[in-house]
This record gives C-alpha cells, structure tokens and sequence, in this order.
C-alpha cells in the first residue's frame, strides 16, 4: 500500500509514521486505569481505528492501482484527518488531566472530563467510527476486485458487489447528514460569546475539533461518492482487466466432452 500512495498520491511517508498521533494517544488513554466510561468509548474506538488502518495497509498495489490515483488520495486524506484529531486531542487531554499523574486521574479532572468534556469525547469517538468505517469500506471493495481477478466470482460474491454499493451509498448520505449538523453547531459556537463560567480554551478547541470533523466528514463523503459507483460488476471487471479474461477449459478422456468449472469470461478453443 505504502508504495502505490506514495507513487501515485504524493503519499510520502504514509507507512512511517503512520497513525503516530493517534497510537501516543491510544498509549496515553491506555495508562489510565480508572478511565471514565467516554474514556473508555475513545480507547475502544482507537483500538478499532488500528485494526483497521491494518487491514488497509494489507491491501495489494494492484488493487489500489485498480481504484484509482484518487481513491489513493482520499484514502491518505482520511488518514491525515485521523491524525490531526488525534494529536489534537491529546494536547487537550494533556490540559484536562494537567492535576492528574498520568496513571490515575485526580477528583478534579476526573470532574472535569467526566461532565464538562464529555460531548468533545464523543465528538471525536464518532469521528474515530467513521473513520473505522471507512477504512473497513475501502478494504471490501478491495477484496471484491481481488476476487474478480481470480476468477473467485460467485453468487454470494456478486451479492457483496450489491451490498458494498449500497453501503457506500448510504454512508455518503450519512457523512452529509452529519456534515450539516456539525456545520449549525458551528455557526452558533462562532457568533456565540463565550460565558463567565466556560474557559476561552475550551471554547477554541470545541470549535477546532468541529472544524476538524467537518473536514474528515468532506473527505469521507467525497470517498465514499468517488467509490460507490466502482461497484458493480462490469467496472469491476474492467478496472481488473477481467471482462476478457480467457477461462482454462480441460476436457474427458479422449477429449470426449467439456468440463468447465467457473466460467467468467470468453471460452477460446484450440485446434
């Protein structure tokens, strides 16, 4: 994967270190032993956010060839994305638990992050979902293409093309769901004053993480428009170059009859 990105999406160093910030956040929140329950959310969803970002990386460069130079950069955009809430956020958790020791948290921050910080962890836990979803997303369509290209199509495999699409469909329709509601809380966080009892800090990094989810969600629906229409059959079996792909025939004793196991392509016969 790092290869393709870095030839043909100006990706470089995608590979290392990729996903820094958000694992010396992951390592971070793992330290805390007596998290509260948004914490916990966040660590479970950091985890899932890796195993993801791995299965990515196991995606061959034939298949990110078979996707496009696009798909490519979009994949690295919602990496970046990832990265920036990520390193983001730990510059605020660091400020949240500033009375804290780093293993256990003290009364106060645990009040703090526990009540006041509560929306911004979930915030940030649904970008990290998305996320999740979108490299999951990108990793099936993938193995879609590699299937094609074996010849490993079958009945079920085409019903995976249909529901691939339709969840691609249905998530660039969720991203701008979102995107809208992000973009009015927006709007009143701008224009508001910020009150005697909130910190001018606090106010500043809720308005950047939104500004920051709204970016992720912008590259998240223009992903998943740019992949939806990449599944179905024929682009499949176009981009993989397996419309024309001549199909082994062996036949009977004394060449007596034809055996054809799975044919997905034209039958050539010899003399």
């Amino acid at each position: 994967m790092a290869d393709f990105l870095s030839v043909s999406a100006g990706a470089v160093g995608i590979a290392v270190p990729a996903l820094h910030a958000m694992r010396i956040l992951l390592n971070d929140v793992k330290s805390i032993i007596d998290a509260p329950k948004d914490v916990e959310r966040l660590r479970n969803n950091l985890i899932a956010v890796e195993e993801a970002y791995k299965s990515l990386q196991n995606i061959p460069d034939a298949e990110w060839t078979a996707l496009g130079s696009d798909i490519a950069a979009l994949a690295k955009n919602a990496i970046d994305t990832c990265e920036v809430s990520c390193a983001s956020l730990h510059r605020d958790l660091k400020r949240w638990t500033k009375h804290s020791n780093g293993i256990t948290l003290s009364k106060t921050d645990r009040v703090n992050i526990g009540f006041f910080k509560e929306r911004q962890l979930r915030a940030i836990s649904e970008q990290l979902q998305d996320t999740k979803n979108t490299f999951n997303n990108v990793v099936s369509i993938t193995t879609l293409y590699s299937n094609f290209r074996v010849g490993r199509v079958t009945e079920e495999t085409k019903a995976d093309v249909k529901d691939i699409a339709e969840k691609l469909r249905a998530g660039a329709v969720s991203a701008n769901d979102k995107l809208i509601s992000i973009e009015d809380r927006l709007d009143s966080l701008r224009f508001k004053s910020v009150g005697p009892e909130e910190d001018v800090d606090d106010r500043t990094g809720a308005v950047r993480q939104l500004e920051e989810e709204s970016a992720a969600l912008r590259g998240i629906r223009t992903l998943f428009e740019k992949l939806a229409p990449k599944a179905n059959e024929e682009s499949i079996r176009k981009a993989v170059g397996a419309e024309n792909k001549p199909v082994s025939v062996s036949f009977g004793l004394n060449y007596q009859g034809m055996q054809v196991n799975v044919s997905n392509g034209p039958i050539h016969f010899g003399k």
